[in-house]
């Protein structure tokens, strides 16, 4: 039995999210991320586990967070998820085509 849809499940899912990719400030610390330390299919795992946040919002930054910090572990398992995910088009081609770094508006 699941934890029932709601606006704090979306929170409580966000901010782990947020911790095993991204890691935690601590006081004058950071806690690491640790999905780099986590055996198997982390990165897939934790996928699985963002499409249970019911906002859309919410739930695309945190696909977002995930994606970026996959394509940089490991761009080429990170793209394949891409292509065959059921993200928005949109938040897939802002991932996958990032604009390029330095360039002008």
């Amino acid at each position: 039995m699941g934890i029932p849809a709601s606006p704090a499940k979306d929170t409580m899912l966000s901010d782990a999210v947020q911790i095993v990719v991204e890691g935690m400030p601590v006081g004058r610390s950071v806690w690491s991320a640790s999905i780099d330390r986590m055996p198997g299919e982390a990165y897939r795992d934790m996928a699985e586990l963002i499409c249970s946040i019911g906002d859309p919002s919410r739930r695309d930054a945190a696909y977002e967070k995930l994606a970026k910090s996959w394509l940089r572990k490991n761009p080429e398992a990170a793209r394949a998820w891409l292509k065959q995910s059921n993200i928005s088009q949109s938040l897939k081609d802002r991932l996958l085509h990032p604009p390029a770094t330095g360039a002008q508006k």
